[in-house]
């Protein structure tokens, strides 16, 4: 029997999430799942050019129209494990789940030219111990301006909506993104960001770090405010990314560079040794700590299945050990 989820939406950190939700529901329930993959703005990509192909799950050029197919959410893992379980196997169990999901983010078959140039590359630095520090800015100020303003709207989906994203962002960062200048939302992340990179890396003189961030401009401002406190510019080693053109970064948190370049960034920050990231929501550092069991150093993230996992478990994604291991040693 082969069961039809809606597919996945979104950029490609949220894609991921819900892929790894599909999948270890396929292995729980002992069925295929089938769903499309949609190439479009916010991932114009075909999953072919960034997935191997997996058991228990199918991609198909559209939905199958008739019976059964789950609906509903397209990317939270806690939201589409409900789903599932109010109509295909009600004794799905949520401690099971939560396990499952996480042993599956970490058996992903990423394209196998993708991971050994992600390997290759992070191969590349002085060593293996590498701070990564994400910074996810540009589009999320707008985006929470948006939403923001959004709840004097008379739409009661919309309200529903940016109250939830709110709720995951937490309302003193919302009230920042929404009110504060830009340039001074950006000086209070950028130091606070600094001034832990500098205590992490003055406790070992063998880590290095890399910037990962959503414009160059985002990405030398934060640069020089490391710089400022007097750490080598020797231990800082440039993301994928940034060593390709440092002009193929976009503005707004639309990157020139292609998905599968962006996937590559994904996996090696997944290898550092711990993330540091400006705001908890992203689910491109999420993703990157659940495939690679990097601790994240700052907030942790405030989506529904990050929590649920911490109360269900007691332990954070990237703190459960599994047999799984999708990175090479």
């Amino acid at each position: 029997m082969t069961i039809q989820w809606i597919g996945p939406s979104g950029g490609l950190g949220n894609r991921i999430l819900g892929i790894g939700s599909v999948l270890a529901l396929s292995k729980i329930i002992k069925t295929t799942i089938a769903f499309p993959w949609e190439s479009n703005s916010s991932c114009p990509a075909d999953y072919h050019d960034l997935f191997e192909d997996m058991p228990g799950i199918i991609v198909e050029d559209s939905l199958i129209k008739g019976n059964g197919l789950i609906g509903g959410n397209r990317w939270e893992p806690i939201m589409i494990f409900r789903e599932f379980k109010k109509e295909v196997s009600p004794e799905l169990s949520l401690e099971e789940y939560c396990f499952s999901f996480v042993e599956a983010m970490r058996s992903l078959k990423f394209k196998k030219s993708i991971l050994d140039e992600a390997s290759s590359y992070y191969r590349k630095g002085k060593n293996h111990k590498n701070l990564a520090i994400h910074v996810r800015r540009t589009d999320r100020i707008k985006h929470h301006k948006n939403s923001l303003y959004r709840l004097l709207s008379a739409n009661p989906h919309r309200v529903k909506r940016n109250l939830y994203i709110i709720r995951n962002t937490g309302v003193r960062k919302t009230l920042q993104y929404a009110l504060l200048p830009k340039s001074l939302i950006r000086s209070l992340e950028n130091r606070k960001l600094a001034k832990l990179c500098n205590t992490l890396l003055c406790k070992d003189e063998s880590i290095n770090y890399s910037i990962y961030a959503d414009s160059n401009y985002e990405l030398v401002n934060l640069q020089q405010c490391i710089y400022n406190l007097g750490i080598s510019e020797r231990r800082y080693l440039p993301s994928y990314c940034n060593v390709l053109d440092k002009n193929s970064w976009g503005e707004f948190g639309k990157r020139q560079t292609s998905v599968e370049h962006a996937l590559i960034e994904l996996l090696c920050m997944s290898m550092s040794s711990g993330i540091l990231q400006n705001i908890s929501t992203s689910s491109f550092s999420i993703c990157s700590s659940i495939i690679g069991s990097t601790p994240i150093l700052t907030s942790q993230s405030r989506h529904l299945f990050w929590r649920v996992i911490k109360q269900t478990l007691g332990k954070y994604p990237y703190e459960i050990q599994t047999t799984s291991d999708t990175m090479p040693s």
